[in-house]
C-alpha cells in the first residue's frame, strides 16, 4: 500500500473525550472543512488549531487532521473529539479533516489517501459536509465533491486489495517515497527474536515497565533498548521502508532507537501494511511481521 503523503502528529489543546458529547471512543464519520481562505500556509493553520498549547490564542476550535498535498498533520487522536463541526452530534461522532482550499489535485489525492487510510483502521465511514452541521460556507470547492470522494475512497481500497493505488504522487514539492518495496517472496535482513518480556513492546516512555521507549539507559538481555529499537527500524529499511533523517518515516530524528511522533507513526503505516491491529505500538505481532513475514 503506497501512501503519497509524509505524516507527523502535534497535539492540540482544543479537545475532548468523545463521551463529553455522549458518544464512544470510535468514530463512524469523517466531517470534510476547508481552511478559509487561500494562500494560508499549512503551518500557520497547524498552529492556529493547536490552540493555546501550541503557542496561539485559539481556545475554542481544532480538528483531528490538517492536509494538503503529499503532507498530513493529525492534532487529535481518533478516539477523541476535537472541536470541528459546532454541533454537539458532528463533533461527538465524527473525525474532523482540515483541508487546503485552492483543492489541487495533490490536495485531493492526498484525502482520498487519508480517508482511506482511516477507513482502514475504524472501518466503514458516513462523509459529512461542515455545512451538514451548521450554517458555514466551509467546506467551499469540497462541498460538491463528496459524493466523488465516497467513490474515490471506495476505488482507493480496491485498488490497496490489489497491491496498488489510485493516487499519483502529489506536486508542490512533495517526494514522498513509496512505503515497501517490489514484491521478492523472501524474509530481508537479520533476523532477531522478539527480545522483550511477555506483553512488552516499543513505546513511549510514560508507559508501564513492558514499555521499551529507548530513552533513559535500560537495557533488555543486555543490549540496549535504543539498540532493539533501532534494530527493528533497520529490518523495516531492509523491507524497503523509507525511514530516515530528510525520509518519508523519522523525517525530524532519523533512526535515534528512541519512540516518539515519528516512530509511532511509522508502526501504524507498517501495522496497516501488515493488517495488523494499529496501535502503533511495536509488540511481538508487529516485531514478528518485520522478521519473520516475506516481502509480499
Amino acid at each position: 500500500m503506497a501512501r503519497n503523503y509524509t505524516f507527523e502528529s502535534k497535539s492540540s489543546s482544543n479537545s475532548s473525550t468523545r463521551s463529553h458529547y455522549g458518544y464512544g471512543t470510535k468514530p463512524t464519520g469523517i466531517t470534510i472543512h476547508h481552511w478559509g481562505s487561500t494562500g494560508q500556509k499549512f503551518a500557520n493553520v497547524v498552529g492556529w488549531l493547536r490552540g493555546a498549547a501550541g503557542g496561539t490564542s485559539n481556545r475554542n476550535s481544532s480538528a483531528h487532521y490538517v492536509t494538503e498535498a503529499g503532507r498530513v498533520t493529525q492534532l487529535v487522536g481518533d478516539s477523541r473529539a476535537s472541536w470541528h463541526a459546532g454541533s454537539t452530534a458532528g463533533n461527538g461522532s465524527t473525525i474532523g479533516i482540515e483541508c487546503r482550499p485552492e483543492m489541487s489535485d495533490g490536495d485531493w489525492a492526498t484525502l482520498v489517501q487519508l480517508c482511506a487510510d482511516i477507513e482502514e483502521e475504524h472501518g466503514s465511514m458516513k462523509y459529512f459536509k461542515h455545512s451538514d452541521w451548521k450554517s458555514t460556507a466551509c467546506p467551499g470547492k469540497y462541498g460538491s465533491r463528496i459524493k466523488q470522494l465516497v467513490k474515490d475512497v471506495n476505488a482507493e481500497h480496491a485498488a490497496r486489495k490489489k497491491g496498488g493505488t489510485t493516487s499519483p504522487k502529489p506536486g508542490g514539492g512533495s517526494t514522498p517515497a513509496p512505503s515497501k518495496p517490489k514484491p521478492t517472496g523472501k524474509v530481508p535482513g537479520k533476523s532477531y527474536a522478539f527480545p522483550y518480556e511477555s506483553g512488552g513492546y516499543i513505546g513511549p516512555r510514560s508507559g508501564p515497565n513492558r514499555s521499551h521507549s529507548g530513552i533513559g539507559g535500560r537495557k533488555t538481555k543486555g543490549v540496549a533498548d535504543s539498540t532493539w529499537n533501532k534494530r527493528f527500524v533497520n529490518q523495516l529499511v531492509a523491507r524497503g521502508w523509507n525511514a530516515k533523517k530528510g525520509g518519508t518515516y523519522l523525517k525530524s530524528f532519523g533512526n535515534d532507537g528512541k519512540y516518539g511522533a515519528e516512530l509511532e507513526a511509522l508502526i501504524r503505516a507498517f501495522q496497516r501494511d501488515q493488517g495488523l491491529p494499529v496501535d502503533g505500538l511495536a509488540g511481538r505481532a508487529t516485531w514478528d511481521a518485520a522478521f519473520k513475514n516475506p516481502v509480499t
